[in-house]
């Protein structure tokens, strides 16, 4: 079994995968969610300039239930 240092912090299409409080803290968690919303802002500014009357998106966070969850 390898030791919780070993495990890199993984970063994807499908989120981001890390030890909690090892490779996976809260401010890892804060930049990688404030990249996703600035490159959704960006995406949806350029697709509407035509419209601003256009509603803002939403975006709907989760998390599972497992005890690192709390702390991110």
């Amino acid at each position: 079994m390898s030791a919780p240092t070993d495990a890199p912090l993984m970063l994807s299409v499908s989120g981001a995968r890390g030890i909690v409080g090892v490779t996976m803290t809260p401010v890892v968690d804060a930049e990688f969610a404030a990249g996703v919303g600035s490159h959704l802002r960006s995406s949806f500014q350029s697709r509407h300039q035509s419209y601003p009357e256009a509603r803002r998106p939403k975006l709907v966070v989760g998390r599972d239930g497992r005890a690192g969850g709390e702390c991110l």
